[in-house]
């Protein structure tokens, strides 16, 4: 869909970069609002937006230089390693200071987007995490020489999906050999190992405080990472678990989420948040529920709008 042919939609599916193929949940995402708003939904990517002040005011406009009026509500579809600072962030901020209504809040995505700092969100209302060491400026030679390190321990990029820059170090000696190769140009946190979680993960996803499904991931032939898109084995667990569900629709609030997946290991005798993702990746069986539930809630909150003095 053209620039031009937009109009003034006041309920927008803003996407991060322009694919070649829309993937599979941007095409249903955006048939279910298109059949709940019909010509006032619209697709925005942010390579079609400028924004800035003119005349004092916050302006926005699509690149041909036309002034577009803001929408109301604005649904955030992006993966975590494409929020960058100083880039997506400032028209998200941009858009917040306009008055839109933007879900998930620049705020939300800011602390998903890092996993230690929505570890220490977590923590701090009293969520269970893996016990975790992090750093700001230390250098990674003296970081890997810490006795504070757990042993064995995952080690993971503070940024990143998918299962990218994980990995297990069983021994710590060998952490600090190969220290050298490891890509630096992001801190690093070191993770509790919970071997009884090995290969398996519980996701939980939740909209608007409520929840939509639960599903457990497997890793195949025995594998560490159970990631669907490394292709770990799916299966639709709703109601199995609800001491997990009940925490993971704490975890949302605790983060300011309309909708996230709350990802848990099986630690013995209970459950222990992973990460949680504001944007995650749709698999099999979750599909038409969610877009369904995230079209809802857009009408809720464009509801609530118009209900604004």
């Amino acid at each position: 869909m053209k620039s031009n042919a937009k109009g003034s939609a006041d309920v927008w599916m803003l996407v991060f970069r322009l694919p070649e193929s829309l993937p599979i949940w941007i095409e249903l995402l955006q048939k279910s609002l298109h059949e709940r708003f019909g010509p006032r939904f619209a697709v925005w990517h942010t390579d079609e937006l400028l924004f800035g002040v003119r005349g004092g005011e916050l302006a926005l406009y699509d690149t041909s230089g036309c002034r577009r009026s803001p929408p109301k509500v604005v649904y955030v579809r992006h993966n975590t390693a494409d929020l960058r600072p100083d880039h997506e962030t400032s028209l998200l901020h941009h858009l917040e200071q306009m008055g839109v209504a933007v879900f998930n809040s620049l705020a939300a995505h800011t602390l998903c987007a890092n996993k230690v700092l929505h570890l220490q969100r977590l923590a701090a209302a009293g969520i269970p995490v893996p016990d975790t060491i992090s750093y700001a400026a230390v250098p990674l030679g003296d970081v890997v020489q810490s006795p504070l390190l757990p042993e064995p321990c995952i080690v993971k990029s503070v940024r990143g999906n998918c299962g990218r820059a994980v990995f297990l170090a069983p021994q710590l000696e060998l952490l600090r050999e190969m220290h050298g190769n490891i890509d630096q140009r992001l801190p690093l946190l070191f993770q509790q190992y919970i071997s009884s979680s090995r290969g398996r993960t519980l996701r939980i996803l939740v909209v608007d405080g409520q929840l939509i499904q639960s599903i457990v991931f497997s890793a195949s032939a025995g594998g560490l990472k159970s990631n669907a898109s490394l292709g770990g084995d799916t299966s639709v667990c709703t109601g199995r678990y609800p001491e997990a569900e009940e925490i993971a629709i704490r975890a949302a609030k605790a983060l300011g989420l309309v909708f996230g997946a709350v990802d848990f290991l099986f630690d013995e005798d209970r459950f222990i948040i992973c990460e949680v993702n504001a944007n995650p990746g749709w698999v099999a069986k979750t599909e038409d529920a969610l877009s369904s539930a995230i079209a809802d809630y857009a009408v809720r909150l464009l509801n609530r709008t118009a209900a604004l003095p």
